[in-house]
């Protein structure tokens, strides 16, 4: 009886090793990312966002890389700038 609860610990302790490398090596794959700040006089948003959609949308980007085009709502003195966009590689 205890040769068998001691088999079935060791698969059990097995099992969760394995799980657990499993899910830490998927998690481990980090993206990169790069973000350029600019500022956008007011009223002019419109045109910043036509030119950045004609931009990268008639330039293929390598598979795996988007784009993203942010308006700071939260202005300060080390975050003075009024966009944001981000190059990011999943």
């Amino acid at each position: 009886m205890f040769e068998i609860i001691n088999h079935n610990l060791i698969n059990m302790k097995k099992v969760l090793l394995l799980l657990l490398l499993s899910t830490s090596i998927s998690y481990g794959q980090l993206g990169y990312w790069t973000a350029y700040n600019f500022n956008v006089k007011p009223g002019s948003e419109e045109t910043v966002l036509n030119l950045f959609n004609q931009y990268f949308g008639s330039n293929d980007l390598p598979k795996g890389i988007t784009v993203t085009l942010l308006e700071n709502h939260f202005r300060d003195a080390e975050w003075n700038f009024s966009h944001q966009y981000y190059l990011m590689d999943h």
